[in-house]
């Protein structure tokens, strides 16, 4: 049973508080950093950013892309892209001379560093770690059968005795070290 008391101006129910000032208010105005990836690029002790679509960003470098207004989220320059902060004309000029802003996007997306968060870097390490297990495949012969081994069979003994790719070594390399 719901007992009323009445309190300084509140009703209280026993797990229900109703006051004004205790609402949840969620902000319109906010925009969320969900599919965004963010190319920096550093020039005149200034840092500048843009705000790309992630899928966009790998399709651009390995030129499947040819449209850059289509990995862009936002045509402009910023100083912080998660503030929402954009770079001054006079700070473009003076790191960027006689450059407008779209040679400046331009760079920084073909130039600049780009942050890649987890799930990337999983994805790309997966996809790695299955190239290597194949490439090693094709190399080794089951001795009993005289059968290759399938790749997936390598895979899981790789996972299995904590084999680690290395993002910058050539995946034929890590596949003969792999087998050894």
């Amino acid at each position: 049973q719901r007992i009323k008391e009445r309190q300084e101006g509140l009703w209280v129910f026993p797990s229900i508080v109703a006051d004004s000032t205790a609402m949840i208010k969620t902000p319109v105005n906010q925009k969320r950093l969900d599919n965004i990836s963010i190319m920096s690029m550093e020039r005149g002790g200034k840092r500048f950013e843009i705000a790309c679509y992630r899928n966009k960003v790998m399709d651009w470098k390995t030129q499947a892309e040819k449209d850059f207004s289509k990995v862009l989220q936002v045509e402009r320059v910023f100083n912080n892209v998660k503030k929402g902060e954009f770079a001054s004309t006079t700070d473009l000029k003076k790191a960027f001379p006689g450059k407008k802003e779209i040679d400046v996007i331009l760079e920084i997306l073909n130039h600049g560093a780009g942050q890649v968060n987890t799930m990337e870097r999983e994805y790309h390490r997966d996809k790695t770690l299955k190239q290597i297990a194949h490439t090693a495949a094709e190399m080794s012969v089951d001795p009993w059968y005289h059968r290759l081994y399938t790749g997936r069979i390598i895979e899981k003994a790789l996972e299995h005795y904590g084999f680690s790719v290395k993002p910058a070594m050539a995946v034929k390399a890590q596949a003969l070290e792999a087998i050894r």
